[in-house]
């Protein structure tokens, strides 16, 4: 019977088995690394409150052990700043998170990003009651009138009048019998009579003094106090 060392001298017989051995080397590696385990990232969260505040633990998990780097742009904010554990949701639009896995002894390295979007907020109703206006009225006053009556007459007498001085009631008139040498004027502007000798009268309906005079001779005058 031929044997294997009978047919390969010596040296050729170390050379097969060491090459033999490599290949089998390399399929041994090369199973193991297709057997290696991925890497997986499952994000927990898609959107969050304005000014929510979660741990980030809470916002993926992963199966690797490897040295986790976390990044953000948008409306968010990771504290720390070195080796951030929390996140905090802004007031407006939206979080974009990126988060980076470093190679450990059985997973590889891993790259993932999220856009974690705002919770609208909750609509209310907002009921508009109109205000309650209270108009207080206020009390009617009666004001008894007398009738319009003459309740006193000025005459002349000289270059004076007489009386010079006359209370009345309100409603109540003044007559002037005033002769045609004078005339009646009003410190109020109201309209008076001329120097004519016509009869005048004047009815007040409001309480007040009231001074009249002669524009003729300017020392003659006199008040009517009304009330």
């Amino acid at each position: 019977m031929i044997t294997f060392s009978q047919l390969i001298p010596r040296s050729r017989r170390t050379t097969a088995v060491l090459f033999l051995a490599g290949v089998l080397a390399g399929f041994i590696g090369s199973g193991s690394a297709i057997a290696a385990p991925s890497t997986t990232v499952t994000w927990k969260v898609s959107s969050l409150a304005p000014r929510q505040v979660i741990n980030l633990s809470a916002v993926v998990s992963t199966n690797s052990s490897g040295v986790k780097t976390w990044s953000k742009t948008g409306a968010c904010t990771l504290t720390p700043s070195n080796k951030p554990t929390k996140l905090t949701m802004g007031t407006s639009g939206s979080c974009v998170l990126t988060l980076k896995i470093a190679k450990s002894k059985t997973h590889p390295a891993k790259s993932s990003k999220k856009t974690i979007t705002l919770l609208a907020p909750t609509s209310t109703t907002t009921v508009t009651v109109p205000m309650m206006t209270t108009t207080t009225a206020k009390p009617t006053t009666n004001t008894t009138v007398a009738p319009s009556t003459s309740a006193a007459t000025i005459t002349t007498s000289g270059i004076a009048y007489t009386p010079t001085s006359v209370r009345i009631s309100v409603g109540q008139s003044v007559a002037f019998d005033v002769s045609s040498s004078h005339d009646v004027k009003w410190q109020d502007g109201s309209a008076g009579r001329g120097a004519t000798g016509a009869p005048y009268s004047r009815t007040f309906s409001n309480a007040g003094t009231y001074s009249f005079f002669c524009s003729i001779h300017t020392e003659m005058t006199g008040t009517i106090t009304v009330g």
